[in-house]
């Protein structure tokens, strides 16, 4: 008669102690990931004041311009648009009044001076800047140049 294999007995689940729970180690200085324990204070300060990013200011300390009452002061400039491929428009001419926040933009083909005097006025006719200012602000883009300073000063806009 053949031997019946001897049963197996599940084993038990392993009784697990309770560890203590240390704290985590505090995290050492940038410069000693770079240069090791043996860099000077004043090399390591240097550093972290170095790779340390700056903290956004808030509420009263925040800058800003007092510009006053709205319609005063607009700013304008272009931007590319880098995955419109349906209408073929590649740039955005975008107007904002400083005092209010509001805004309007017109999309727009290319971003030479006529193109972006044409968009300023249409926005002038639009439904969220309807005034013209007293001031424009734009930066010292070729767009800006020629035909829209000739335009602007028209509007007798500074």
């Amino acid at each position: 008669m053949p031997k019946q294999p001897a049963k197996i007995k599940p084993a038990k689940p392993a009784k697990i102690k309770p560890t203590k729970q240390t704290k985590p180690t505090k995290k050492q200085s940038i410069y000693d990931e770079f240069k090791g324990e043996d860099a000077s204070n004043n090399e390591k300060t240097k550093l972290e004041n170095l790779l340390t990013v700056p903290i956004k200011d808030k509420g009263k300390n925040k800058p800003h311009i007092n510009v006053g009452q709205a319609q005063y002061m607009y700013q304008v400039d272009t931007l590319y648009l880098p995955q419109d491929t349906q209408n073929d428009y590649k740039y955005l001419v975008v107007m904002v009044d400083l005092a209010t926040g509001a805004m309007d933009a017109i999309a727009t083909q290319n971003h030479n001076s006529n193109t972006t005097s044409n968009a300023v006025q249409k926005m002038f006719k639009g439904k969220y800047l309807k005034k013209k200012p007293h001031t424009i602000e734009v930066d010292d883009g070729t767009e800006f140049k020629g035909v829209f300073e000739t335009d602007i000063k028209k509007l007798d806009v500074l």
